[in-house]
């Protein structure tokens, strides 16, 4: 019993840090090649913080059995909800900690007016295309094109014209990231490895533990990028890390497993999973348009949140 549990801690371990390191690799490759801070936490630190994510459903599409390929929609949709509602609310408590009862976690009018709509459109996109309980290959192939388009948008839109190039700490970035992505590879492997034994073992369906426990773990690189650059006030990273991270899980981590097999999603993902992710997307999305978030919005989104893990396991 305590095999599949201390493997699923010690992958999840492994993964995160794997990940914060290939994040801080990456940071500073984008940094050397002159990218804003949105675009840092829009592209590179959201995909970096995302590889958690994308590894896990690639190893478990690679297991090939029908309950991992369900881990891969669960981890998906899970993370997404632990990114807006556990992500935003912690970084929005963290600024209130820092900076006082009054201080707010500010948001730029065009996060709202352009990321805003494109982080709705690829949940809804996502929405679509499971609700008749199949992702698939066309479905997969349309998701990836779609987020080309948004990489695309985001660097042209937001780069930074008068930064100079770095070529020694481009060096740096690239052998972090090749290492972290090693890290990234062992970990995903046991990690999908843990989840399966685990969920034997306790009669738990694998796509709640990949929901809730993996999802929260995956989604540890973001908690620390967004709470940490909140505390700096630097809010557009730690906005555009939430949003970026959101749209890459919504559009590649389903998108590239789902090329090589169709995405199936259970009844916890349609009848939990699905409505609680356009909950929490409709929630950031009002408390966003104000173009800032206190305290008590991030009470709102933790307690969201905590509503979301009780309804999984089935505690009301």
């Amino acid at each position: 019993m305590l095999v599949p549990i201390a493997m699923l801690i010690i992958a999840l371990a492994v993964l995160v840090k794997s990940a914060d390191y290939f994040t801080e690799g990456a940071e500073k490759m984008a940094m050397a090649l002159g990218v804003s801070p949105f675009v840092i936490g829009a592209t590179v630190a959201s995909i970096g913080t995302s590889i958690p994510e994308l590894f896990t459903s690639i190893f478990a599409i690679m297991n090939g059995t029908p309950e991992a390929i369900t881990i891969v929609l669960g981890n998906v949709i899970g993370s997404n909800i632990a990114n807006i509602a556990l992500v935003l609310g912690a970084a929005a408590f963290a600024t209130r900690m820092i900076g006082g009862v009054h201080a707010r976690m500010k948001i730029r009018w065009d996060i709202v007016q352009v990321d805003m709509p494109l982080i709705v459109a690829s949940t809804a996109y996502l929405w679509l295309a499971v609700a008749d309980g199949v992702f698939s290959f066309g479905e997969a192939a349309l998701a990836l094109l779609l987020y080309g388009v948004y990489f695309k948008y985001t660097l042209r839109t937001h780069r930074d014209k008068t930064a100079t190039r770095d070529g020694k700490k481009m060096r740096h970035g690239v052998m972090e990231m090749l290492l972290g992505g090693a890290g990234v590879l062992v970990g995903a492997h046991y990690c999908v490895e843990g989840i399966i034994g685990v969920a034997g073992e306790f009669a738990i369906p694998a796509t709640v533990i990949a929901a809730s426990a993996v999802a929260i773990g995956t989604s540890l690189p973001e908690l620390a990028v967004s709470i940490k650059a909140a505390m700096k006030k630097k809010y557009e990273l730690a906005i555009g890390n939430v949003t970026g991270s959101c749209i890459f899980n919504a559009l590649v981590v389903t998108g590239l497993p789902g090329l090589f097999v169709p995405l199936t999603a259970n009844g916890v993902i349609l009848d939990v999973g699905l409505p609680f992710l356009l909950a929490t997307l409709a929630m950031f999305v009002v408390v966003a348009m104000d173009r800032k978030i206190g305290h008590y919005e991030g009470y709102g989104l933790l307690a969201l949140y905590a509503l979301f893990i009780a309804k999984l396991f089935g505690l009301f």
